[in-house]
């Protein structure tokens, strides 16, 4: 079998792409149980990868879930975890000093099941071995321009042509969806210079429905808003809940995912014969 990828960044994790980054959170907590099912097939196949390259590529740790007690989403996660003692705002914060004024009416919980793919390392070990050891030709720095069901056409005019085509570029597979049915959202992360005083991963809901998370990122921690009102926003929380490592901020970088109208994430064969992932 001839295998063809082709990358329209100049190389894997690069800045603009759904891929840059350090690490990516994965976590088998969500509230949606089609997701969870979904991230345990990902992990087997994670570690099949790891079993073969004989990489790390993954972590696993405790993750704080904390939020108010009239979060939706936060309930549905304790409900899951029953067994496990509840942290009040006061041993939330004299156990991660770094996280300050948190409401009265949260609790918390550390649950397992969590951690982060080291993202970058994971694509520079799969292009790795889809080119030294199954010969697969990859073209990056490499715009795409149109698909369908047995071809690629690519900026400077030349087309491929293949047996299955799959479309796996993240936020921008929608580019290529002739029904429409997704739209692409940016996310920034606000990364700072340590994860001293912090859980390696964090989820905080807040009665308003707002969710943020962070987790460790290399020798950083990068904090996100999941459905971002604005950059101020996430700035006027990060200020409020952990003050001193505002001041330690790096960088911000955008992260970009590509949702459907009813949330989901995009998975799919499309009228084209073309699959969408």
């Amino acid at each position: 079998m001839k295998v063809l990828g082709i990358e329209q960044f100049p190389t894997p994790g690069s800045l603009g792409s759904s891929s840059f980054g350090e690490t990516r959170m994965w976590r088998v907590t969500h509230g949606s149980y089609w997701k969870n099912d979904m991230m345990k097939d990902a992990i087997t196949l994670w570690r099949e990868l790891e079993e073969e390259s004989g990489e790390e590529l993954m972590l696993k740790f405790p993750v704080l879930s904390m939020g108010s007690l009239e979060s939706k989403d936060y309930m549905n996660i304790r409900s899951q975890y029953p067994e496990l003692p509840k942290l009040s705002p006061k041993e939330i914060s004299e156990k991660y000093p770094a996280l300050h004024n948190i409401p009265d009416d949260y609790e918390g919980l550390e649950h397992e099941n969590c951690g982060v793919v080291k993202a970058r390392k994971a694509l520079q070990t799969v292009t790795k071995l889809t080119q030294v050891k199954y010969g697969a030709e990859l073209l990056f720095d490499t715009k795409v321009v149109s698909v369908d069901k047995n071809s690629v056409t690519i900026e400077d005019g030349r087309t491929f042509y293949g047996k299955d085509i799959c479309v796996c570029a993240g936020a921008y597979s929608i580019d290529f969806d002739k029904d429409k049915i997704a739209t692409r959202r940016e996310i920034e992360y606000i990364v700072f210079e340590s994860p001293e005083g912090l859980p390696g991963g964090l989820l905080e809901f807040t009665k308003d429905g707002n969710e943020y998370y962070g987790m460790v990122d290399g020798d950083n921690f990068k904090m996100g808003e999941f459905a971002q009102r604005s950059i101020s926003s996430m700035k006027d929380y990060f200020r409020d809940r952990m003050p001193e490592k505002f001041t330690q901020i790096k960088y911000f970088h955008p992260c970009y995912i590509t949702m459907t109208d009813t949330g989901h994430f995009q998975y799919k064969t499309g009228k084209d014969g073309v699959h969408y992932a």
